[in-house]
């Protein structure tokens, strides 16, 4: 099965660039996230397995400071990207790049990694027609 199969997006389908944004954006900040969460269970292992050396215990922490300050400036961006777009005439402010939609839309992504809320709006399983149905010789295999 393929993945553009589980979306109920036509992969060949022009989309224009309102419609990518809020997923892209909200994409960029969950794959973020996951890259931070990682960095800081890195750096635990790393202080935990440092048995107390004094240069593995400064990565470590390094390790752990730099990941924690990416989500805070990963979370300022979001607030204070719409406040400058907005004063440079930014179209898109308002509808796709506010934190209320970003924020929404991470929800979403998460819900269908974790698959926790199988009704998205954006997200149908159900609806989808499997065209890639086995031919009946394979059914037996």
């Amino acid at each position: 099965m393929h993945i553009y199969s589980y979306f109920s997006m036509d992969v060949f389908q022009a989309y224009d660039v309102e419609a990518l944004l809020p997923f892209l954006i909200a994409l960029v900040v969950v794959i973020a996230s996951f890259i931070s969460i990682l960095y800081v269970i890195l750096g635990w292992f790393q202080m935990v397995l440092s048995w107390w050396e004094e240069e593995k215990v400064k990565k470590a922490i390094n390790s752990i400071r730099f990941s924690v300050f990416g989500v805070i400036v990963i979370i300022f961006v979001i607030y204070i990207f719409p406040v400058i777009a907005d004063m440079i005439g930014f179209p898109l402010t308002k509808e796709y790049v506010n934190p209320e939609v970003v924020f929404e839309n991470v929800q979403k992504i998460i819900n269908f990694i974790f698959q926790s809320d199988s009704s998205s709006s954006w997200l149908e399983f159900d609806s989808l027609p499997l065209d890639n149905e086995l031919p009946p010789d394979f059914i037996d295999l």
